[in-house]
């Protein structure tokens, strides 16, 4: 395998597993708030930036 034909390939892997990592992002979003409700998905965040605060 020449070295376009490595760097192709490598861009292609890199190129599915970031659209791959978004999908599954976006379906976590949607089952957490789902399963969590308005009022505590709303709330989560706020914990998170006490802690960090």
């Amino acid at each position: 395998m020449n070295t376009v034909q490595r760097i192709a390939k490598n861009t292609g892997v890199l190129l599915v597993s970031q659209i791959v990592s978004y999908i599954l992002g976006f379906f976590f979003v949607m089952y957490t708030a789902r399963y969590l409700g308005a009022e505590g998905f709303g709330i989560n965040p706020f914990k998170k930036r006490l802690q960090n605060f």
